[in-house]
């Protein structure tokens, strides 16, 4: 018997004993068509029971406990401490509700009072607003819009700021209230010790419908949507009001601990130890229930509260946390094990490839279902033909099954490790064998097919025809090469290829467009080239696993972020760079995708042909309904809140126009959007106007930071990307300014300013006074000099012309008279040019040096007797040294007045008188010649400079100088001045 036969029997065999008409896994009693999503004290919960929960109309879930009161907006828990709001009393919180006028009602264990929290300001009752010191045990509001509080002591409602009692002659008056709810037909129930009640519109009292006793007390009563009441039972869990319980062994054993009745007619029972019960009421059949426990995701079994918010999830208080149960939007297909291809058929099935087999699945009753179980044939590879006929790879063996047969027909058994399969209109095939490279099956062989030299020996990733009869391979590379159904390829886009990475899939869609998923993102094929959407923050398009689209205008793909869904006729026409600005839906685990989208390989994206959109992810199968996916439930973002800042790390919450302290050195704003379905889907935006030039990308961040404000006003803005994709427009904005510091001031500017222009003038004057100060040494050093000059060099000379004088009258003596008086010249003459020689040394009189100032006067004096002037010297008091610039000072004006009293005054006695005092010296020089009048003094026009240089010598030295003088009486000269200075 041939090989092939031998196979073909075996597997025959094999299909034979292993088909068989199957229902998916088994899961009752499990509750499936829920996400659950848990937060425990290390993701933020609160740590402690959680007694209550409320949702207020902004979209916030508020949280009551033993902890206090904390607020929830999807990723952030807040107490309301932090919330920088007034302060709640202190103790556990066991009941929250909201009311229609968006207050939030807190009621207190313990000794009791409830506090009313109104646009943030909080106004607290107890017993002198009318409640008594006793726990509250419930907080409702009815249909007409009263609300009601339960305490340990009776039934109360709130009236005109006051809480009053239920009228006293009822039958609940004074009794203990174990819980109380308002139904769906608006009527009040209330359990107490001695049963539960009702009171309906129109009724003055409660009517009893059961009478209770110890052991059987209820802790919560809800009313279903045939208007049947149920209590939570200690025993079996739950139970219908006033009918007998049921026996324990035809029902779920629990302790009910809460009841919630949902939108949808369901009961939800919250046990203690057993988890968390979905009841199905129906009106024929007995209750069923379905189960969710930690097991699956809850944070724990014991369970103290519940809520539906407004998307319709459930929200579980427990004692280790809080968990959320989202409806799935999707449906999934989770007990295949680990499926790796996907692949319709004409007949309407799918088959699936997984680790353990191939499987066909069929829609029945309206859920997908196994149909045939191929076990043992593990497929590499899968594709179908337009006629339903489906080729499957498997180990070394290419097998073809025809359509509607279970029995496949072996095509070849040459192959290694087959990778992918596409087939043609032509009833053959390409297979990509990574051992043999590309082959193509046509009219009965299996040929090698080459490729072209840039791509020779490259490992492909994805094969596909069009409906052109185009085949196009993709490569791990990320190049693209087409065939027009021959064995002729070419590299197609001129160096214009998709920047997407790894080609994992090509998808033409119903208007001829091919499109590209790769591992780094998606592009297009048109009009001869390529074209790659922007990977960008504000649109997920990283890691496409697979590409499908819709029976309308949709694209689906599958990426690292979830599911996304677009109008592929907007994505066509847009240049990509404004793609995200073209609304999408993002559908994640959240919404019933299970777990991540995944490539194996094969094809991970397909149609069925009632036109639901399948994916393959990593537990399972995700089936999408485009046409109920389109009716999205999530309302846009109304709103984007700024929650608080920290100052300096120090936290407030914000106020319009809030001033800022000086010296920020670090500001944090925390903002969000309340949204308790899909918060990580919610993307951010925001400018601080007046210090970012344009808008910053957050991501999914809540919280800017900024460092080192300067003092001025700012306004910080934040807007809000929703779930389709685009800016809301809606910005919260928040006005404050930063307050300057002492340095940052204008007053402090303006002083430093007018300090610094002190500062410059005052070290200009300075400057200007230091010059002005040498200027006026240097002109003091040249009336210094010049007076110098004149008293010694000058004086000398002149008392050398008086001698020269005396010799021209004196032609007559003898030249032995002659000669002496030469002599005497030269040696004087030798003697004033030493003299003046050390005046210009050391500007000091070397007289002084010699001898002291009496003797230098005589001996200077005593040139005067050469003309036959009198000469004499006289000393008064009793002579002291003083300082040597008050002896030098003294001396030149002696020798000028002794000098100008020769020249000058034809005089026949010159008197010089000393007279020392005790704190003065007192020089006069007199003599009996014509004299003269000091106030027509010519000195500055005749060139004659005596008197001023005599005077400014006597100034010099602190002293004073005086003249008396007049025609024909002498003249007498005296000058005062300290004895030291």
């Amino acid at each position: 018997m041939p090989r092939k036969i031998r196979l073909a029997f075996a597997i025959a065999a094999l299909l034979i004993a292993c088909s068989a008409v199957t229902q998916a896994v088994d899961l009752h009693n499990v509750l499936v068509d829920y996400s659950v999503t848990s937060w425990r004290a290390a993701d933020g919960a609160p740590a402690g029971t959680i007694w209550s929960l409320a949702q207020d109309r902004e979209g916030y879930l508020w949280i009551g406990g033993d902890f206090g009161l904390l607020r929830f907006d999807g990723v952030r828990f807040v107490s309301w401490d932090a919330l920088g709001h007034s302060p709640l009393p202190h103790g556990p919180i066991r009941w929250l509700c909201t009311s229609r006028d968006g207050s939030l009602w807190v009621g207190f264990d313990g000794s009791g009072g409830i506090s009313r929290l109104h646009d943030d300001v909080v106004s607290h009752y107890g017993e002198p607003d009318g409640l008594p010191p006793s726990p509250v045990t419930s907080l409702l509001e009815d249909l007409s819009g009263t609300i009601w509080a339960a305490t340990g002591s009776g039934l109360y409602h709130y009236s005109e700021h006051r809480w009053a009692a239920w009228q006293a002659h009822d039958a609940v008056a004074g009794q203990r209230i174990l819980a109380a709810s308002v139904g769906p037909s608006g009527a009040l129930f209330v359990v107490t010790d001695t049963g539960v009640f009702r009171h309906t519109e129109g009724h003055e009292a409660f009517q009893l419908l059961e009478r209770s006793n110890s052991s059987d007390l209820a802790r919560s009563i809800a009313e279903d949507a045939f208007g049947r009441p149920y209590v939570t039972d200690r025993i079996v869990g739950f139970r219908q009001v006033g009918r007998p319980r049921p026996s324990e062994s035809h029902v779920e054993s629990g302790k009910g601990q809460r009841f919630l009745a949902d939108r949808l007619g369901n009961l939800w029972v919250a046990t203690f130890g057993q988890g968390l019960w979905r009841v199905r009421i129906d009106r024929a059949r007995e209750p069923t229930i379905e189960r969710a426990t930690d097991l699956i995701g809850l944070s724990s079994n014991v369970i103290y509260s519940l809520l539906e918010d407004r998307d319709g999830n459930i929200w579980a208080g427990t004692t280790d946390g809080l968990s959320r149960l989202t409806p799935h939007r999707l449906t999934q297909i989770t007990n295949l094990g680990l499926v790796t291809g996907l692949e319709p058929t004409r007949d309407g099935n799918m088959w699936a490839a997984t680790a353990d087999g191939l499987m066909q699945l069929a829609r029945r009753g309206g859920t997908w279902q196994k149909q045939i179980e191929l076990r043992g044939l593990r497929p590499d590879a899968m594709a179908a033909e337009a006629d339903g006929a489906l080729w499957v790879a498997a180990g070394n063996t290419l097998l073809r099954f025809p359509r509607g047969s279970i029995s496949p027909v072996v095509i070849s058994d040459q192959l290694r490790h087959v990778k992918s399969i596409a087939v043609d209109s032509h009833g053959g095939a390409w297979v990509y064998d990574s051992d043999r490279g590309l082959l193509r099956w046509h009219r009965g062989r299996l040929d090698v097919v080459g490729l072209p030299a840039p791509v020779h020996g490259a490992r492909i990733s994805a094969l596909s025809v069009d409906h052109a009869g185009r085949l196009w391979i993709g490569f791990a590379q990320g190049q693209i090469a087409v065939g027009n159904g021959t064995n002729e390829f070419q590299v197609v886009g001129n160096g214009n290829t998709p920047d997407v990475g790894s080609i994992r899939a090509f998808h033409e869609d119903r208007d001829g467009m091919l499109w590209i998923g790769g591992s780094r993102g998606l592009g297009r094929f048109t009009d001869g080239r390529f074209v790659t959407l922007p990977r960008t923050n504000n649109f997920p398009t990283e890691s496409v696993t697979g590409i499908m689209d819709d029976d309308a205008d949709g694209l689906w793909f599958g990426t690292a972020s979830g599911i996304v869904g677009i109008n592929r006729i907007q994505l066509g026409r847009t240049d990509m760079r404004s793609a995200e600005q073209i609304p999408y839906i993002l559908l994640n685990s959240s919404d019933g995708v299970a777990g991540t989208t995944g490539w194996n390989g094969q094809r991970s994206a397909a149609r069925s042909q009632n036109g639901d959109i399948w994916f393959l992810t990593d537990r399972g199968i995700t089936i999408l309904d485009p046409r109920t996916l389109r009716q999205d439930p999530h309302p846009p973002i109304s709103s984007v809140r700024i929650d608080s800042v920290a100052v300096n790390e120090r936290r407030s919450p914000t106020s319009t126009a809030m001033q800022l302290s000086p010296n920020v050195t670090r500001l944090e704003i925390d903002y969000t959007v309340p949204d308790l379905t899909g918060p990580r889907r919610t993307r951010f935006r925001y400018r601080l106007e007046g210090f970012d030039a344009d808008w910053i990308d957050a991501g999914t961040a809540r919280r800017a930071m900024y460092t080192n404000l300067a003092p001025r006003a700012y306004r910080f803005r934040v807007e809000a990307n929703d779930q389709r994709g685009t800016w809301t427009g809606v910005a919260a904005v928040w006005d404050f300014s930063v307050r300057p510091a002492f340095h940052q001031t204008t007053w402090f500017l303006a002083a430093c300013v007018t300090g610094l222009g002190l500062a410059t003038w005052s070290v200009w004057r300075l400057r200007l006074r230091q010059v002005h100060r040498q200027f006026g040494l240097l002109l003091g050093e040249r009336v210094r000099l010049s007076r110098e000059i004149h008293d010694t060099l000058l004086q000398s000379l002149v008392g050398i012309a008086l001698q020269l004088d005396i010799l021209e009258h004196d032609l007559d003596d003898s030249s032995a008279n002659r000669t002496r008086f030469v002599l005497r010249m030269r040696k004087q003459l030798e003697e004033y040019i030493r003299e003046a020689r050390q005046s210009i040394w050391n500007l000091r009189s070397s007289t002084l040096q010699q001898c002291d100032l009496t003797t230098a006067l005589r001996q200077y004096g005593e040139r005067a007797s050469e003309h036959g002037i009198a000469f004499t010297v006289t000393e008064k008091g009793t002579p002291h040294k003083c300082s040597s610039q008050v002896e030098e000072q003294i001396l030149r004006i002696g020798q000028e007045a002794i000098l100008n009293a020769i020249r000058h005054s034809h005089a026949h006695e010159i008197r010089v008188e000393l007279e020392y005092g005790g704190q003065s010296l007192t020089l006069r020089v007199s003599d009996d010649g014509r004299g003269f009048d000091p106030a027509q003094t010519a000195d500055q026009v005749t060139g004659h400079w005596g008197v001023l240089t005599m005077t400014e010598r006597a100034k010099t030295v602190g002293g004073e100088f005086r003249i008396q003088s007049r025609d024909g009486h002498g003249t007498e000269i005296e000058t005062v001045v300290p004895a030291s200075i």
